[in-house]
């Protein structure tokens, strides 16, 4: 049976560490498990080196310290993205980049993307939106983005800008899954199919996945 090691009592300060501390080992356990119920509170107590008690003196449940951890993981997300979306340039120039943005990011938080757009939420924050939520203002900034660019003509108007951002989201996200899940299978497999399938270098794959999109909404004339 493994044990719990133990800490001495916290000096004054140090429970804002602690709680830093519960939030990483749920981030890394999230990541490891690739589910919120996967984890239980034991599971991150013994992680920490506390006595699960410990646990709910911060957080009151484990849906709550779930939330905290996507909560923090989506302001990352958000920061990388939101400056993109309202900064200088054109619509298609600020589109492309935040394209490439979302994928490296997502890259750059592979183990954690499946939890964060993947997972089930937990059921008591199915409904919960809190205000300024980063993911939200990302897909609406997206939305934004691209009917400025319908209006500058960069874009075609025969769907909505809804349907649109939503399109080029799908293959973002489906790329950024490809490439964190799937690749080292693809790598060994397909090379050993009776027909040999070469496998695209990343930075050549995004290359290829943001032009792709931005030729198929080109206007027919563009």
């Amino acid at each position: 049976m493994t044990s719990v090691r133990n800490r001495s009592r916290l000096r004054k300060g140090e429970g804002e560490q602690l709680r830093r501390e519960i939030l990483a080992a749920t981030r890394d356990l999230l990541a490891e498990k690739g589910s919120h119920d996967l984890v239980s509170i034991r599971d991150i107590a013994h992680r920490v080196g506390v006595s699960p008690p410990s646990i709910y003196l911060h957080f009151e449940t484990k849906d709550q310290l779930t939330y905290a951890v996507c909560r923090e993981a989506f302001e990352g997300f958000g920061a990388r993205l939101l400056p993109i979306l309202a900064g200088e340039g054109d619509a298609l120039d600020r589109l492309r980049r935040v394209g490439e943005a979302y994928i490296r990011w997502g890259l750059d938080n592979a183990a954690l993307y499946p939890v964060l757009f993947l997972g089930e939420p937990p059921e008591s924050m199915e409904h919960e939106v809190m205000a300024g939520d980063p993911g939200l203002l990302v897909l609406a900034g997206l939305v934004a983005l691209v009917r400025l660019g319908m209006d500058e003509g960069a874009i075609r108007g025969d769907s909505t800008p809804e349907a649109t951002a939503w399109a080029m989201w799908a293959a973002v996200h489906g790329t950024v899954l490809l490439l964190s899940s799937k690749r080292e299978w693809m790598q060994s497999h397909l090379a050993e199919a009776d027909t040999p399938i070469g496998i695209p270098g990343v930075d050549e794959l995004i290359e290829t996945v943001i032009e792709a999109v931005f030729r198929a909404f080109s206007p027919a004339d563009g």
